[in-house]
């Protein structure tokens, strides 16, 4: 049996009244964008697919600023770095 682990991370900044107001749609859209990268992983797709699969759903969710200016314009940059057990790495950028 594999096991399939992911974590993402929703942003960081100050609390505010906004985000203990919207604190179950953040928890919501987390929950969400790990299971939209878990099912990429589910189908047998690779790890890299699957961590673009969820930061496209958080760039797409309203309450995340990913991929966004501090304007809100979208500029829509993924990078990740991938880490393997050689200790060596890989950093990918994605501009769409």
């Amino acid at each position: 049996m594999t096991t399939i682990a992911m974590a993402v991370h929703g942003g960081a900044g100050p609390d505010s009244k906004y985000i203990r107001v919207n604190a179950r749609g953040y928890e919501e859209g987390l929950k969400t964008a790990i299971m939209k990268g878990c099912e990429v992983l589910e189908k047998k797709g690779n790890a890299v697919d699957a961590v673009e699969e969820a930061v496209r759903y958080l760039e797409d969710n309203h309450l995340f600023n990913a991929g966004r200016e501090n304007n809100g314009a979208l500029k829509r940059w993924k990078s990740f770095m991938i880490s393997l057990i050689e200790s060596s790495h890989i950093f990918r950028q994605k501009r769409n």
